[in-house]
């Protein structure tokens, strides 16, 4: 059993030699995917194709860990870690305040450079795959942007001897630019839920009360 002093940090990696460009190159192939999607997210005739899509390249990093055991210490630390409960009941309230300040920001901000009427999402007009969507397309992109922008990217960095405010800083950027295809206004906003996210995670010491919160929230914006 290894012994954690912090997240990301077992005590006996000693024992693991570790190559930082490895590292580092596999942490950039789990973040492609996303990239990638941003670009054709908004580029189908049919919501339905973008959708299915989305879905896609919400998967490939999670293909991509899995077939990956070098990494799967970093799984372990960041999905199978015991949860902090006390914080994670302090991060509810938190988290529902300033998502609906970092909502009405956004809204607030009005600086998208893209169409509403051309986002992938939501599919009002077809309720079969809108309740989908609403339900297991919006888990799976939650599950796996707290598993690669969070865990995964946390865990990684840590182990490189970063410091936390660099990897807060990093991993919420890295975040942000990623919604650049919503303009502007999204890209803030997401920033700052990502540093909210990466607060959630640190503390509570697990993705899952991230991507339970980050879901609802996912679902409160496009339902």
């Amino acid at each position: 059993m290894k012994e954690l002093n912090r997240i990301g940090k077992p005590a006996d990696y000693a024992r693991d030699p570790f190559d930082p460009a490895r590292d580092y190159a596999f942490l950039a192939l789990l973040l492609t995917p996303a990239a990638v999607d941003g670009l054709w997210n908004i580029r189908f005739d049919s919501k339905i194709h973008g959708l299915l899509v989305t879905y896609l390249f919400d998967a490939l990093p999670l293909v991509l860990l899995a077939t990956a055991p070098r990494y799967w210490w970093a799984f372990r630390e960041c999905a199978m870690a015991r949860i902090d409960l006390k914080w994670t009941l302090i991060f509810v309230p938190v988290f529902a305040v300033l998502a609906v300040v970092i909502l009405r920001l956004e809204i607030a901000i009005q600086l998208t450079f893209i169409d509403p009427s051309e986002w992938t999402r939501p599919l009002n007009g077809d309720r079969p795959w809108y309740w989908f969507d609403m339900t297991f397309g919006l888990t799976l992109g939650a599950i796996t942007e707290e598993l690669t922008y969070r865990g995964i990217f946390a865990a990684i960095l840590f182990r490189r001897g970063a410091k936390t405010w660099l990897v807060v800083l990093l991993s919420s950027l890295i975040f942000a630019l990623l919604h650049w295809p919503s303009g502007i206004a999204a890209i803030i906003t997401a920033f700052l839920f990502g540093l909210l996210l990466m607060a959630v995670y640190l503390k509570t010491r697990s993705i899952w009360p991230g991507v339970i919160l980050h879901t609802i929230y996912n679902i409160a914006v496009f339902a």
